[in-house]
């Protein structure tokens, strides 16, 4: 059961990590960006001014502004970005443009496209002179990409659209539940086993004597949870009674079934044995074993 749970609390914790990897990929890209615009900033010697906050514009495009007016280098940009993007392990095609902020123009752009040969570059000489500028980026979503999803997943249900980013930590408080159920499962599996061990073969015959119970092949006398282990001599006794309850055996019967039939005989080892076994009975009220003097012994109930 161990490795099972093992298992499933592993995949369990993967599925949860699948559902915070969006906000996570999220914040890494904004860090990344704004790593970007401090790269610029120094380009510019500029070290005290301030790199805005990244806004979002769409699920997959963020923008970048200054606090003041820079030039701008395109291979700087370029570089800056690429590093960015290694570092922070971004891996996703995107689309940059640098726009002018009073005319809301594209005054520069390029694509990043897997290998270096295959990016879109151009005009990588020409400096932008010092002027208010935003940077956008447009990530392009690809079948590798560690990028947030470009929706929300939407479930319709009686007419109602209900958005699952509405109803956070649902998936949290499900796989919680279950991990709890599937422990608490495993706990009550484990001890049922151990309890099993402890508890006599169900496969044995056992024979009920007062509010007791025999089990002659374990030489066991079990009442509740209390346990008395009998001798192989004081199980054949109990035995012989439990098959006759009530009656009387005979003195000679009892040391001939138990003792001369395994090529023995003993005198006066019958009633030390039988007087071993009443104290083993005590607990039990309701069961007595009376010697019958000059005749016998009688198990009574």
């Amino acid at each position: 059961m161990l490795p099972l749970l093992s298992i499933l609390c592993v995949g369990l914790f993967k599925s949860y990590a699948q559902e915070i990897k969006p906000a996570y990929q999220l914040e890494k890209i904004k860090i990344a960006v704004r790593e970007i615009g401090n790269s610029l900033l120094l380009d510019n010697n500029d070290s005290t001014s301030l790199v805005m906050p990244v806004k979002k514009l769409k699920d997959n495009e963020f923008e970048l502004s200054f606090q003041y007016d820079l030039s701008i280098s395109p291979e700087i940009l370029i570089s800056a970005t690429k590093t960015a993007f290694i570092r922070s392990e971004i891996i996703s095609d995107y689309i940059t443009e640098v726009l002018d902020c009073r005319m809301q123009e594209v005054v520069y752009s390029y694509q990043s496209k897997g290998a270096l040969e295959n990016n879109l570059v151009s005009c990588g000489g020409r400096k932008l002179s010092n002027s208010c500028y935003t940077i956008r980026i447009i990530f392009i979503s690809t079948e590798n990409s560690s990028l947030p999803p470009t929706s929300i997943v939407k479930s319709t249900i009686n007419n109602a659209t209900i958005s699952t980013s509405s109803i956070p930590g649902t998936t949290y408080l499900i796989s919680t539940l279950l991990i709890l159920f599937i422990l608490t499962t495993g706990v009550l599996l484990v001890k049922y086993q151990i309890i099993k061990r402890h508890l006599p073969d169900q496969s044995d015959k056992s024979v009920k004597i007062g509010n007791s119970i025999f089990y002659p092949e374990q030489q066991l006398v079990k009442r509740g949870d209390h346990k008395i282990d009998l001798t192989v001599k004081e199980s054949e006794l109990l035995k012989i009674f439990s098959q006759s309850p009530n009656q009387i055996i005979k003195r000679e019967e009892l040391l001939k079934m138990v003792w001369e039939d395994h090529g023995v005989v003993v005198g006066r080892s019958l009633d030390m044995f039988i007087s071993k076994l009443r104290k083993k009975l005590h607990y039990d009220a309701t069961v007595k074993i009376v010697n019958i003097h000059g005749v016998g012994y009688k198990m009574e109930v």
